[in-house]
């Protein structure tokens, strides 16, 4: 009996926080996050759901994450809660990418449900404004 097994090239192991938002889940790359903070500890942090286009919800953040800004101080967001770390296997998705440009791809949790991996880059982007262009 021969058996072969064929592994995709495209996939990538990342480590990662894990997050809900909005009611969904997400996957933050942990190159990207500085660290947590208690909601109490950090005035009107930006809800992660709206900064994904997503309704956060009446509720306020449960945690927040920092994200780490090159040259600036960190980004801080609320989220519903954070689940954790893991070492997540990113799968590509160029229709997800194409959907949400705020998405490296995709990751299959424990329970089996699909996490969003974060490009926390492309969402810093997003906010900053862009350069004035001088005449």
């Amino acid at each position: 009996t021969t058996f072969t097994l064929r592994v995709p090239l495209t996939l990538a192991v990342t480590p990662a926080v894990l997050v809900r938002a909005g009611g969904a889940a997400y996957a933050v790359p942990v190159a990207h996050v500085r660290g947590t903070r208690d909601p109490r500890d950090v005035p009107a942090p930006a809800p992660l759901a709206r900064l994904l286009g997503r309704d956060p919800g009446p509720e306020p953040p449960g945690d927040v994450v920092l994200l780490d800004r090159p040259g600036a101080p960190p980004l801080a967001v609320g989220v519903d809660r954070v689940d954790g770390q893991a070492d997540c296997v990113v799968k590509p998705a160029p229709a997800v990418r194409a959907a949400f440009r705020t998405a490296a791809g995709a990751t299959i949790l424990d329970g089996g449900e699909v996490a969003l991996v974060l490009d926390v880059p492309a969402l810093l982007a997003r906010l900053t404004p862009p350069p004035a262009v001088r005449p």
